[in-house]
């Protein structure tokens, strides 16, 4: 099979007359990234420089806050096991508080009204008359 390919040929130099222009040079875009990136880097190295001079050195609020805070600082449990006897025993009680409910449901409450509204019932629908009379 013989394929032919159509070669498209370009001039060497581009024509500045035919070329569209953009509005904003290219220097232009150029030194506009270039400044925003080394405000962007000034204002990191501020960030780390202010890190750095805190007393909680890098593990300062943001390094706390990932760790969060340890059981011996709130006075709390000191491993998972405890934490875990504790809910089973929290759980517990309140499975007897629940049978506890349960059987006071299944005796039967007695219940006295102290205030009750005026009962209004609807009117009565008039008697249709029968045909057949």
């Amino acid at each position: 099979m013989n394929r032919r390919c159509r070669l498209i040929r370009r001039p060497g130099r581009a024509d500045p007359t035919t070329m569209e222009t953009t509005p904003h040079s290219v220097p232009r875009s150029r030194g506009y990234q270039n400044a925003m990136l080394t405000i962007i880097a000034v204002m990191v190295g501020l960030g780390l420089l202010e890190r750095q001079l805190s007393p909680d050195g890098l593990a300062g609020p943001a390094g706390a806050s990932a760790q969060g805070p340890t059981d011996a600082d709130q006075g709390g449990l000191m491993n998972a096991l405890e934490q875990r006897k504790v809910i089973i025993a929290e759980l517990r009680s309140i499975g007897a508080r629940l049978d506890k409910l349960d059987a006071k449901l299944a005796a039967g409450l007695s219940v006295k009204v102290v205030d009750m509204p005026p009962i209004r019932l609807p009117a009565e629908p008039k008697a249709k008359p029968d045909a057949g009379k």
